[in-house]
């Protein structure tokens, strides 16, 4: 597999012409600037080359990475990042109303925040006081206004950044006006980034799952998890406010959606909602799972109450052999499940499994067990109803 460019980086010096810090840029091909449509995703990409698909303590020399955050992404930020990453808040919402809220709730997580390109006219104490660095664009600003702008800012305990710095007389004239760090061309333009790229979704399925699914997750820990992916967030908060869940008041909190809905069915749906972001892959296979689970889930709670969420994910995770285009002994390998789950889905053995053969034979028309079904006294009639509920279930979670 031949390498491509990841991102780029450009550094940032001190007062002594040290590295400080990289900035981390969105870089697509061979493209030296940053082109882009949508900044989300330009900021997740970035996000998931540097941290997954590079050494980025080496790529970094174990120096901190600053990113430009879109507003939206700011909330998707994971803890794990707060060692690594100083957050680059876009001159775009300097002036938003709740944006000293936001960035007062990433401080306390531990993140530090720098604010980009700033402007006199976005000066607000409070919104001074949250961050940790300032951006000040060279080119853009005057220098008559770069001095007031500095004089204003030293009233704040913030260091500044001169970024932009195209010449000598730039750099001259910042260092005398005391800027604490420098970025620029006249020191060094971006650096292209190369390594291997996994392919991502697949990377973002397997490490959600494989955290989802240990054995000693509790539910703070999967909100935790879930507060990493906004797509994930929306939809399971969708779904808990869903006909499924009828309740006199709506679920408003990521974590209240996670308790109400529980640690099992969590694994299940991260596992189907991450499906859909497999673009190769036809959408009757999101469909085909979520019947699946339904089915198994319907038959559970009549056979074994107990192990209703166990047949719900044995369903659902029964294509993952399809969706990642491995044999299912290989895609269990990856995944800490319990033993009896991948006996199931490796293996057809347990209630569970034979739960599974069942709703995959009876799907395809295959001449079913008949024992089984006199045994736990399932009359055909029954599972034709069952499962005529499920392809309705599983037809109206995707309609929405």
């Amino acid at each position: 597999m031949s390498e491509e460019v990841l991102f780029a980086r450009q550094p940032i010096f001190d007062r002594g012409l040290q590295v400080f810090g990289y900035e981390l840029l969105y870089r697509c091909g061979e493209q030296t600037q940053a082109i882009f449509e949508d900044g989300d995703l330009a900021t997740q990409a970035v996000m998931l080359n540097a941290y997954t698909h590079s050494n980025i303590v080496s790529v970094l020399n174990q120096k901190p990475g600053l990113l430009n955050v879109t507003k939206t992404m700011l909330n998707a930020l994971p803890d794990f990042l707060r060692d690594t990453l100083i957050i680059e808040v876009l001159e775009d919402y300097h002036g938003d109303d709740d944006l000293v809220a936001q960035l007062e709730s990433l401080r306390a997580r531990g993140f530090r925040i720098a604010l980009d390109d700033f402007e006199r006219k976005d000066y607000r104490p409070a919104l001074i006081d949250q961050a940790n660095i300032v951006k000040i664009d060279v080119l853009a600003t005057p220098r008559d206004e770069m001095v007031q702008l500095v004089n204003l800012l030293r009233t704040h305990d913030v260091q500044l950044v001169a970024e932009k710095v195209e010449d000598y007389d730039d750099f001259q004239f910042c260092l005398d006006l005391g800027f604490d760090f420098f970025q620029g061309y006249f020191f060094c333009r971006p650096e292209a980034i190369r390594g291997r790229r996994l392919q991502p979704m697949r990377f973002t399925l397997l490490k959600i799952l494989a955290q989802l699914y240990r054995a000693d997750v509790n539910v703070d820990e999967v909100y935790q998890l879930v507060q990493q992916d906004t797509v994930l967030s929306y939809k399971l908060l969708q779904l808990v406010n869903s006909s499924f869940y009828r309740r006199a008041q709506s679920v408003e909190s990521i974590h209240q959606a996670v308790s109400l809905l529980g640690i099992d069915r969590i694994r299940g749906w991260a596992t189907l909602i991450n499906m859909d972001r497999f673009e190769n892959k036809p959408r009757e296979l999101q469909r085909e799972a979520l019947t699946r689970g339904f089915f198994c889930e319907q038959l559970g709670q009549r056979l074994d109450p107990n192990e209703t969420d166990c047949f719900f994910t044995v369903g659902l995770l029964s294509v993952l052999d399809a969706l990642m285009d491995k044999p299912m002994p290989m895609v269990m390998a990856e995944l800490p499940l319990k033993d009896s789950l991948k006996a199931a889905l490796i293996d057809g053995v347990g209630l569970t499994g034979q739960v599974l053969s069942l709703v995959i034979d009876f799907a395809r028309r295959k001449p079913l067990a008949i024992d089984f079904l006199q045994d736990y006294e399932l009359p055909l009639t029954e599972l034709c109803a069952l499962y005529k509920q499920a392809v309705e279930r599983a037809d109206e979670l995707l309609g929405q």
